[in-house]
């Protein structure tokens, strides 16, 4: 299991390539891109709690365990932002059954980022949300 800690940096991207654990405060990002084929890596807990990406794309993610999270609360993401990560981390579970497989699952996408709607940038982030929450994630928003 590797681990990543970075805190306090200005960084113009990142490759999150086969990291298990990662925990990032109060750094600043050009781009980050979690697509990074994490194959049988398991996200456990990514937080870029307050730290200015402006992209972030989890497309790559795997949410197949117990007790895992993505933290990007208070990154000033607009609406068609969290709409598209919404809908991507639904994506990424639509294959498991009503209530989900897993427990203990969230994403907190609350803070300085603007609330999900359901038509910015293409995408239903509300729909998203209520897909994630059927599955059992905790999903938060405010």
């Amino acid at each position: 299991m590797k681990r990543l800690y970075i805190n306090s940096v200005v960084l113009p991207s990142i490759d999150l390539t086969n990291i298990t654990i990662t925990e990032l405060l109060n750094a600043t990002f050009t781009s980050t891109l979690l697509t990074a084929n994490l194959g049988s890596n398991r996200l456990l807990n990514f937080s870029f709690q307050s730290s200015g990406i402006d992209t972030l794309n989890v497309s790559g993610c795997n949410f197949a365990q117990n007790n895992c999270s993505l933290n990007f609360k208070s990154c000033a993401q607009s609406a068609a932002q969290v709409n598209k990560i919404l809908y991507d981390c639904a994506a990424l579970v639509s294959g498991e059954p009503a209530g989900g497989s897993y427990t203990g699952r969230a994403i907190d996408a609350g803070g300085t980022n603007a609330d999900p709607d359901n038509s910015s940038g293409g995408y239903d982030g509300l729909a998203a949300k209520a897909s994630l929450e059927a599955k059992g994630f905790n999903v938060s928003i405010t």
